[in-house]
């Protein structure tokens, strides 16, 4: 698993290979079946990566293990179907105490929200409480995402209920769960799950209290900030892509306008009333074989590397391509990154520190996201926690570096970005490479565990 994916907007060169317009992807962990999902757990270096067929996976990023089984749900899943199956994972805030782990799935006819239980990690297929099932009266837009806010709550996004252009209407009734986002107080033994006091409609007779916001076609992720801020990408008809976005002091109840609108224009308009009260998305973009046709929501990265601080990250499963938004102050800006191609960005994940994960689906396979902005022109002078000599080098290079001491890993990445050495090293002050192995050029040599990475240019001659 010793490969790494890099993509560059601008022309390639020594000097821009690391540029603000790329970003380089580490694969992680490969032999995957179909994965649409990665969730941490809250408190260990753990990813849990969903399988559509219905298993639950887990590895460690960290080491880049290889994946071992978690949970299997599939004597309750059924997965014919493009998009049926096991979808969604959320961990209860508090699961290191209590082993409670949420799954969205589906059955012939059904979208079933359930709590299992895993304690001290151990799978038990007999603990499972059904929290919420919803009706599907169709086999697609089951959207299936689960996600705990920093209020407590489990918030469930529903897609429309399937076929084409919402027939039902569902999404813009209030007396349907489908095409919603629902907020869900599941600390509760005595009853499937307890209706949030706050929540917008607990007083309207004509919308069901369970539901927080309206107005959603098929949500294909969400995910909260720490600052609770809410970005939700929802999947488009046949014209646009878009993401909306909930600000952690808004108000709830807002309507994000499916079937009346399709992004930001007009769908169907019948019986709409006035337009001006739903909440348009924050960024669209139109169908085309370039741009792809199914927008992957993601996360805003908030780990360690502080060029990517603050950037939310989406893609789209048709073309592959992925973005990175930024949104201050409500000026949004968006760039284009990195191209994975289509049919294999199903998913993108969090860890407990805040660096972000994207599905290969077609491959079976995990990348780390990683930072785009360590220019080799910015390396001129080697980081003063390494020190690499003689440098340049025709042959032997020596690494000093206090890093060294808490086992990380030592990449090497030349000039394209392709990842020629990773390799794991233990409790040393100095390690020696022999350069002789790779052809000439400029190298980026990288020293990293999860929180930490620390860089410097080898010129080998």
């Amino acid at each position: 698993m010793n490969r790494s994916l890099f993509f560059v907007i601008a022309c390639l060169s020594f000097t821009n290979a690391f540029s603000q317009n790329s970003v380089v992807l580490d694969e992680v962990t490969s032999g995957l079946s179909k994965p649409i999902g990665i969730v941490n757990d809250g408190k260990s270096n753990f990813l849990y990566v969903v399988e559509q067929g219905g298993t639950i996976k887990k590895f460690d990023p960290i080491q880049k293990s290889s994946p071992e089984l978690f949970a299997n749900l599939t004597s309750k899943v059924n997965s014919n179907g493009g998009e049926k199956g096991l979808l969604g994972l959320a961990f209860h805030p508090k699961y290191d105490e209590n082993g409670f782990f949420f799954v969205n799935y589906t059955t012939a006819s059904q979208s079933i929200i359930a709590r299992f239980k895993a304690l001290n990690g151990v799978f038990d297929l007999a603990s499972e409480k059904i929290i919420l099932s919803v009706a599907q009266p169709f086999s697609n837009h089951n959207a299936g995402d689960l996600a705990f806010g920093p209020d407590g709550f489990l918030y469930v996004p529903m897609g429309d209920g399937g076929s084409g252009g919402d027939p039902g209407n569902r999404a813009q009734n209030g007396q349907e769960l489908l095409g919603k986002i629902l907020r869900l107080d599941i600390n509760t033994e005595n009853a499937p799950y307890l209706i949030p006091a706050d929540n917008p409609f607990v007083s309207f007779s004509t919308v069901k209290p369970e539901i927080w916001a309206l107005g959603l076609r098929n949500p294909w992720r969400i995910s909260f900030t720490k600052g609770g801020d809410l970005y939700i990408a929802d999947v488009g008809q046949d014209k646009m892509e878009e993401i909306n976005f909930h600000a952690a002091n808004d108000k709830s109840g807002l309507n994000y306008g499916w079937r009346c609108k399709e992004g930001t224009d007009n769908y169907n308009t019948n019986g709409c009333g006035d337009l001006s009260r739903f909440t348009n998305p924050i960024h669209t973009y139109l169908h085309s074989s370039s741009n792809g046709c199914s927008v992957t929501g993601g996360h805003v990265y908030e780990g360690s590397m502080e060029s990517l601080k603050g950037k939310y990250f989406f893609g789209d499963f048709c073309s592959g391509k992925m973005w990175w938004l930024t949104n201050v102050s409500g000026v949004v800006n968006t760039e284009e990154v990195f191209n994975m191609g289509g049919g294999q960005l199903s998913a993108f994940g969090l860890s407990t520190t805040g660096e972000i994960y994207v599905t290969g689906y077609n491959q079976g396979e995990i990348y780390k996201i990683n930072d785009p902005t360590t220019g080799f022109d910015d390396l001129n002078q080697p980081s003063s926690d390494i020190v690499a000599y003689p440098n340049p080098t025709n042959g032997k290079i020596f690494i000093e570096s206090d890093f060294l001491k808490k086992n990380p890993l030592l990449i090497l990445h030349d000039a394209t970005g392709r990842e020629v050495l990773n390799t794991k090293v233990s409790n040393n002050s100095k390690v020696e490479l022999d350069m002789a192995l790779f052809p000439k050029g400029v190298y980026l040599l990288s020293l990293r565990n999860e929180n930490t990475w620390i860089s410097s240019k080898i010129i080998n001659e």
